[in-house]
């Protein structure tokens, strides 16, 4: 074998390894994405069982404040916190699923819990209150605050619901 022929050899060999190291990276990159969106979606159900837990834990009360009823100030507080845990939930979810499936999961999501609120209204007034507050000093502190595209898309699936006007369902529930 002569120098230029060894030369050949040795290159193509080199390439081989290259385009070989290239695809073992690609694959640990799509190996770890995977994993990241396992642990995601790990995650996202871990909440959705704790909101369901604590639901559970006040099961009257919840049911009582989703349809709306008189609650004393401390079942208020309570029911008040478990209405911010779903929300944090929808939107967690909300969040994962527009990274791993661009904007129609998250939307799907906001779909879901503006059905939710809709059906429940007492958790519908409580999220609302909750927002018109949280705005009120977000816009004290931001300049040019103009909104939240949750919340703002939150409240034009519920406008829209409202124009609607489509029976309330006799029981209520956690379903987003």
């Amino acid at each position: 074998m002569n120098l230029l022929s060894q030369k050949n050899v040795a290159e193509f060999v080199g390439v081989v390894a290259i385009v070989a190291s290239l695809i073992f990276v690609g694959l640990q990159l799509r190996q770890s994405q995977e994993i990241a969106l396992a642990e995601g979606f790990s995650m996202m159900f871990s909440t959705q069982i704790e909101v369901n837990n604590s639901i559970k834990e006040y099961v009257g009360l919840w049911r009582r404040g989703t349809a709306g009823e008189e609650l004393s100030e401390d079942e208020a507080a309570v029911f008040g916190i478990l209405v911010a845990q779903v929300n944090v939930s929808a939107v967690m979810a909300s969040v994962h699923l527009r990274q791993i499936g661009g904007d129609d999961g998250a939307e799907f999501t906001r779909l879901g819990f503006a059905s939710f609120l809709y059906q429940n209204p007492g958790a519908r007034k409580v999220w609302l209150d909750r927002e018109r507050n949280l705005s009120k000093y977000r816009s004290a502190l931001i300049d040019d605050y103009s909104g939240h595209a949750w919340v703002d898309g939150i409240q034009s699936y519920l406008a829209k619901l409202d124009q609607k006007n489509i029976p309330l369902e006799k029981h209520s529930y956690v379903d987003w």
